[in-house]
């Protein structure tokens, strides 16, 4: 952790993906890449299903399969 935010400012320009199951990581890992800067992009399945009307935030992960619904 400590080399990737000491390095941050070459990441800038690419795609940073977040891969950690722990919600209370992910969360802290998130907040210290937005304040770099840095702001993880979103992987998102094209097996998934998703609403019209769902509202998908930044810097999350959809699995194939998965289903979110009207209005998540």
């Amino acid at each position: 952790q400590s080399d990737f935010f000491a390095d941050i400012g070459i990441y800038k320009k690419s795609p940073v993906y977040i891969g950690i199951g722990e919600n209370a990581v992910r969360s802290k890992i998130f907040e210290m890449l937005l304040n770099a800067g840095v702001p993880p992009e979103n992987c998102i399945s094209k097996l998934s299903f998703i609403a019209r009307n769902a509202q998908i935030g930044k810097g999350v992960t959809i699995m194939p399969g998965s289903v979110v619904g009207a209005r998540a």
